[in-house]
């Protein structure tokens, strides 16, 4: 998996988490015994549309995807250097001279 199939699959999983507790936060207040039944049919509508949206969204996320590997090697076919680190340096690189 690449970072960025990571991080769109992290965007589908928050946005799957906001439709279904903004579900559950729409029956909570759905309290008019008069109107429950609509409250609940609306919410449930609602969240189907929304789900199918995400559905959409995802499809459409997963096709822009590239092939597993594609990215890992460059055109002459052979794997890239890495980078170098700069987080850290070698111990033997510092100057305790003082």
């Amino acid at each position: 998996m690449s970072v960025d199939s990571d991080y769109a699959d992290l965007e589908i999983r928050t946005w799957l988490g906001m439709i279904y507790y903004t579900y559950w936060t729409r029956l909570f207040f759905a309290n008019d015994p008069t109107m429950v039944q609509k409250d609940v049919h609306v919410a449930t509508k609602d969240a189907i549309a929304e789900l199918e949206h995400l559905i959409d969204k995802h499809a459409e996320l997963s096709r822009k995807r590239p092939e597993p590997g594609k990215r890992l090697f460059t055109a002459s076919g052979q794997m890239p250097a890495p980078a170098p680190s700069r987080r850290f340096r070698r111990a033997d690189s510092f100057d305790c001279k003082r």
